[in-house]
């Protein structure tokens, strides 16, 4: 069950100081007065924070509603439409996904953990803002997000159909997934409980911009949100110095792995989230969900590893993934039709992306004092796919988990059963992590 309540600065400080410490130390020194307010959002797990650019809340009888409704008291609507789509929050707990949608794809921007602030830019951009419109909405959890072995069997889907009472049909591609784990997750025999936490700023917090007295905190809000954009602020040399790549490298690629091999090093760069398996139960309730297609799909030998989004961090030993069956870029160019198979585009892609990094480390683009030219150096990028190459370039999936410490750690915890090789998602599939020092 989700909920939207109304606190003083008081009485929220000490979850906002769990997440955000030095925020709080801020605020503490500004002793706001009482009619800056706060509101305590709890949103059940794959619920629409912001649905097509429309901020939704619960009202009174516990039904979301967008902020306008007619259920939604004046003042709510007055401390939270200041912005036109989501107001400035801090996620308290677990996690949300910003997103665009396409007719049949689904285009992930940014996972946000507790500590993170969303909604910055807009804030800041004032009364002419690109943030406004239909085009994005935000999930409570993650909104990307599969199970790495097959769960298209009618038989099992049908198990869940009865106990879950599911009106969907078992998943024809990944993507399904999300829609059919919230449904399970919201369903009353449901074991796990579960939701996201976020502490939405009114209105009155932003009317101080000319305050000599709150400098500190327009200050750590612009902070934020400029750290926040740094590989958006500078995606222009990433294009030029692809662009200044395929010239000198002779390449002519197809434009749709040109697109994906500059989203790879914007993964990389940590400005748009890759794939992890899941350890925990921040992005979605993976514990429930796993012990549902476990004991109740009858999951048959593959462990249940749930894939959803993460930012890459070199401060992290933990690999990222990109899946040619689940592309996330945010531009898409046609696909070639001189493209054959996975492993005919994964082979090239190989070749581009081996060639721009060649062109960047020997010096050829001029970004030596940049990260881009730390990403070439210092980060690996593994190719994987079912069918043998013939050419020794692409790695067999068999070898992944041997790669990756993630997989290992929850390979272990499913002692009895086996790495599922043949899901879709790994057949064409990117890993990028830190080289390793040896």
């Amino acid at each position: 069950m989700g909920g939207l309540k109304e606190y003083s600065w008081a009485e929220l400080r000490d979850k906002i100081k769990l997440v955000q410490p030095y925020f709080c130390e801020i605020i503490d020194e500004l002793s706001p007065p009482r009619d800056h307010t706060l509101y305590l959002g709890q949103y059940p797990y794959g619920v629409l924070i912001l649905n097509a650019g429309i901020f939704q809340v619960f009202n009174s009888k516990n039904v979301l509603v967008p902020l306008n409704d007619i259920t939604i008291d004046s003042k709510v609507k007055t401390d939270l439409g200041y912005t036109g789509t989501i107001p400035m929050a801090i996620v308290l707990q677990n996690s949300i996904e910003t997103f665009f949608t396409t007719d049949n794809r689904t285009i992930p921007s940014s996972f946000y953990t507790s500590g993170g602030m969303v909604s910055l830019w807009r804030v800041l951009e004032g009364d002419c803002s690109y943030q406004e419109g239909a085009l994005w909405s935000i999930s409570s959890g993650a909104r990307t997000i599969c199970m790495l072995p097959k769960i298209t069997e009618n038989t099992g889907h049908e198990l869940l159909r009865r106990k879950y009472n599911l009106r969907l049909p078992a998943p024809t591609s990944l993507n399904d997934h999300w829609a059919i784990f919230t449904r399970i997750a919201n369903h009353k025999d449901f074991t796990q409980k579960w939701h996201s936490e976020l502490a939405f700023f009114s209105k009155e917090w932003f009317q101080h911009k000319g305050d000599r007295d709150w400098s500190r905190f327009n200050e750590l809000i612009l902070n934020q949100a400029w750290a926040d954009s740094t590989f958006k602020r500078n995606q222009f040399i990433f294009d030029f110095a692809f662009s200044l790549a395929q010239k000198s490298g002779n390449l002519k690629p197809n434009p749709y792995l040109a697109d994906t091999v500059k989203h790879l090093f914007g993964i990389g760069a940590g400005g748009m989230p890759g794939f992890t398996p899941a350890i925990d139960n921040i992005a979605a309730p993976i514990d429930g969900l796993q012990k549902v297609y476990l004991d109740d799909y009858k999951l048959r030998k593959y462990a249940p590893i749930i894939m959803h989004l993460h930012h890459f961090s070199s401060a992290e030993d933990r690999p990222v993934y990109y899946s040619l069956t689940m592309p996330t870029t945010t531009v898409f160019s046609p696909r070639s039709s001189r493209a054959l198979s996975k492993m005919v585009d994964i082979r090239e892609l190989k070749h581009i992306l081996d060639t721009v990094i060649s062109e960047i480390v020997h010096g050829t683009l001029m970004v030596e004092k940049t990260p881009l030219f730390a990403l070439a150096k210092d980060l690996s990028y593994q190719f994987y796919h079912s069918e043998k190459d013939p050419h020794n370039e692409i790695l067999s999936i068999t070898h992944l988990a041997e790669y990756d410490p993630v997989l290992q750690k929850i390979l272990a915890s499913f002692e009895d059963r086996v790495f599922p090789e043949f899901s879709s998602f790994i057949n064409g599939c990117i890993a990028i992590a830190k080289k390793s020092k040896d």
